[in-house]
């Protein structure tokens, strides 16, 4: 009968277990049976993590080789593609574009780019915006760059972000701001894209003292809800 229990029904006294009289040389068996006990739990907590970080590390080293294997062999990497992976299909959006192991191909490129750019692949979805941007395999157009620049900007994107600030700053497919291209041109530069560097010195020589701070923590609210690289 659990404690409530008992106090509902009245019966408020609990069983106390018996314990035996101390004994000195049976405690101190029992204290080093215990440690030697606990020291053998820690042991095999140590073996099981080196075997847990080796385990996937092997499985770190099979999956790189798989996609090296995959890289190096065109069949291999159009059927992972085909069969949906986001991975293969920017590489082979890279191949088409670039003419390595098959014909230059802008508008195959940018069909594979969007196929994993619609899966997340931040890669992809910024260079399907700068095809937009350009004209590259597809019709020009400046809002649909921002709209890929923007999802590959807010995964941490560093090129992204710089490319989504330039287009703020010449209100390219999106109202020109200063503050907001400020902003996302900051976000650039703190994960090492020294092209946003000459944005800040632009948007720094337009901006008031008051409105590079309006700018300075919108980067800082931008930055909370951005995953970090």
């Amino acid at each position: 009968m659990r404690l409530k229990d008992r106090k509902k029904w009245g019966a408020t006294r609990t069983t106390r277990r018996w314990t035996p009289p101390f004994d000195p040389a049976s405690s101190s068996r029992h204290s080093r049976r215990g440690s030697r006990s606990r020291r053998f739990r820690r042991v095999g907590r140590k073996v099981f993590l080196f075997r847990l970080i080796g385990a996937l590390s092997l499985l770190t080293l099979l999956a790189s080789v798989i996609r090296t294997a995959t890289n190096e062999d065109p069949a291999r990497l159009r059927q992972a593609a085909e069969q949906g992976d986001a991975w293969a299909q920017y590489t082979l959006g890279l191949r088409q574009a670039s003419g390595r192991g098959s014909a230059k191909n802008d508008v195959a490129a940018a069909q594979w780019y969007r196929q994993a750019a619609e899966q997340g692949n931040a890669k992809a979805q910024f260079n399907l915006g700068a095809m937009h941007a350009k004209g590259l395999g597809v019709t020009q157009d400046d809002v649909e760059a921002v709209k890929w620049f923007r999802k590959a900007a807010q995964q941490g994107h560093a090129k992204a972000q710089c490319n989504l600030s330039v287009m703020y700053a010449n209100g390219l497919g999106v109202t020109q701001n200063d503050v907001e291209g400020y902003a996302w041109a900051l976000l650039s530069k703190a994960r090492g894209h020294r092209h946003a560097e000459g944005l800040i010195e632009l948007f720094e020589k337009r901006l008031t003292t008051g409105r590079r701070a309006v700018g300075q923590a919108r980067a800082m609210v931008l930055e909370k809800q951005i995953p970090q690289p």
